[in-house]
């Protein structure tokens, strides 16, 4: 190739022109070492286009922020050719005064270039990433932080002022995004009993479309019958998880409910998808807490909860599993829900009250639980002196086999306080603790017993 390279097909190997044979291409190579000329014509048409590329890069990063949405520069394979360069105007300048046909059409491309960059419409993550409780609104945001949605919701409705903020569990408890139904995209969750005083919708919980529009509403309402009492609807959401808890590849809800001001306790398991019942299991006596973990070398989830059983009149720890929920706990007689079936807890455990009688205000103890590795934490509770107090620290592990017992300090303090008192009567703190653990009990099915025995060992529901 002896004469000089003509404009267009230059701009076209400076492009990177894919339809260039390549033994053409490899001539032009070899051209520019010979041609001092076409070899700095290269260099400027090059960097004039780099230059533009810039340009257009520059304007969309202005639009879109930081992240790069164009393709990297289509250039040929880059020549450097043993040439000195003098001193040189702006690239593109210098490229439109000497190239005057060639630069008006690329200036052209360059304006529509950056007309289109500029009215292309800038796609917003549509799929909600969190959610947020706050000045009575439910919010939802994508991953970088936009608002997709704010749903009005009512006036107590914010984490942050809600006594929820102090409660045993944390916001996800109270609302939540995941996929319920599988197709990639997240919904958002949430129920309302995040205040009392919103009753009775407090025993709500609502699922709404990425969009903000309701996918489905469930409403918790019971009228059960213990003995000869009728305990009237009056029902809140205490906490709920979403997850896929029973393995069957599908995510659920599990949610607790408590009785605004009776006994009656329900944790119940519906379908994420639809908000349909899929399972409810009922308790004799509020629970204070409730939690979900998986055993070490298991797929399935276990439900562990704590509180009190009313007809005992004791702190309990039970063990559940989602996948046969049902039936209702072991109480007396005369707290016995009617048309309400033996209940499927895997273990239930009682603790003794060990409180010094003259101090006590309130006949039973009750139980919370801390869920930490492969333990169960269960702190028992007594009221002394109208003020609750930290008895005991009992560690299971996860099939709620005992492990071993601390003392309270709340408990050894009270007790240490009031010897100094002169209630000298009083035992030295530790020996309340002497046995604590023979007192502990598990049901068996009819009766509580001593040694670790699954709850329907007996008579299986």
């Amino acid at each position: 190739m002896t004469e000089h390279i003509n404009d267009i097909l230059l701009e076209r190997f400076v492009l990177g022109d894919t339809t260039i044979p390549n033994d053409q291409g490899e001539q032009i190579k070899l051209h520019f070492r010979e041609c001092e000329g076409c070899a700095e014509r290269f260099r400027e048409m090059k960097e004039y286009h780099d230059e533009v590329y810039s340009l257009v890069q520059a304007q969309q990063q202005a639009l879109v922020g930081t992240q790069n949405v164009l393709p990297s520069h289509p250039s040929a394979e880059r020549i450097f050719v043993n040439v000195p360069r003098s001193v040189q105007w702006n690239p593109v300048v210098r490229f439109v005064i000497r190239y005057p046909v060639a630069a008006s059409f690329s200036i052209i491309s360059l304006v529509a270039m950056m007309l289109f960059v500029m009215l292309k419409p800038v796609t917003k993550d549509q799929n909600p990433s969190y959610a947020e409780a706050k000045e009575g609104f439910l919010i939802a945001y994508n991953r970088a932080g936009e608002v997709l949605f704010k749903n009005k919701m009512f006036p107590e409705f914010d984490f942050e002022k809600s006594s929820a903020k102090y409660s045993t569990y944390s916001q996800e408890n109270f609302f939540t995004v995941a996929d319920v139904d599988g197709d990639g995209a997240n919904e958002v969750l949430c129920h309302l009993g995040i205040s009392k005083k919103y009753f009775p919708e407090c025993n709500t919980i609502l699922c709404f479309n990425a969009n903000g529009s309701e996918r489905w509403r469930y409403q918790f309402q019971r009228n059960v019958v213990a003995g000869t009492k009728m305990y009237a609807d009056g029902f809140f959401v205490q906490y709920f998880s979403v997850k896929d808890f029973d393995r069957d590849g599908k995510c659920e809800v599990l949610a607790l409910l408590r009785h605004i001001a009776e006994f009656p306790c329900a944790i119940i398991l519906l379908d994420a998808a639809t908000g349909k019942s899929k399972s409810e299991y009922w308790h004799s006596g509020w629970l204070q807490t409730i939690g979900t973990f998986q055993p070490a070398g298991s797929k399935t989830f276990k439900i562990v909860a704590t509180g009190v059983n009313n007809g005992f009149h004791s702190a309990v720890t039970l063990l559940l599993d989602p996948r046969r929920l049902s039936g209702q706990s072991p109480s007396t007689p005369e707290l016995q829900l009617h048309g309400i079936g033996k209940g499927t807890e895997e273990y239930y455990v009682t603790f003794p009250q060990i409180g010094p009688k003259q101090f006590i205000s309130r006949p039973y103890n009750y139980a919370t639980v801390v869920i930490t590795g492969d333990k169960l934490l269960v702190y028992v509770y007594e009221e002394l002196e109208r003020q609750n107090h930290g008895v005991a620290v009992v560690q299971f592990d996860q099939s709620l086999r005992y492990i071993n017992l601390s003392p309270h300090d709340n408990f050894v303090g009270f007790i240490t306080k009031k010897r100094s008192e002169g209630y000298t009567k009083l035992s030295e703190p530790l020996e309340y603790f002497v046995h604590y653990k023979d007192s502990i009990r598990y049901w068996n099915g009819e009766k509580f017993v001593r040694d670790l025995v699954p709850a329907n060992s007996l008579h299986p529901p």
